[in-house]
């Protein structure tokens, strides 16, 4: 298998971006729901999916040590998607 400059470009790129977390985007007119509570964090992430590319939505999330609140939107945009037999990729 050849690796093309393109491919070793996006690694580098991806080992830069810290951290990265994938989220969902779901069937056209989906919605989805994320939580996420443990010692140091209480988070709600719910988002609406206005296309099979895209997701936009609200990000909840309380910091316990720095008793901090944060509260933002957040637009999802599904660039491609390779789905194979046992597995699936999205950028």
């Amino acid at each position: 298998m050849r690796i093309t400059s393109y491919t070793i470009i996006i690694i580098l790129i991806g080992f830069l971006i810290s951290p990265v977390r994938a989220r969902p985007i779901s069937y056209e007119g989906g919605w989805t729901s994320i939580f996420e509570n443990n010692n140091n964090l209480n988070k709600i992430h719910i988002h609406f999916s206005p296309s099979h590319k895209t997701s936009v939505g609200i990000n909840l999330e309380y910091w316990h040590d720095e008793e901090f609140l944060l509260n933002t939107i957040q637009i999802n945009n599904l660039i491609n998607r390779w789905n194979k037999k046992n597995s699936q990729a999205s950028f």
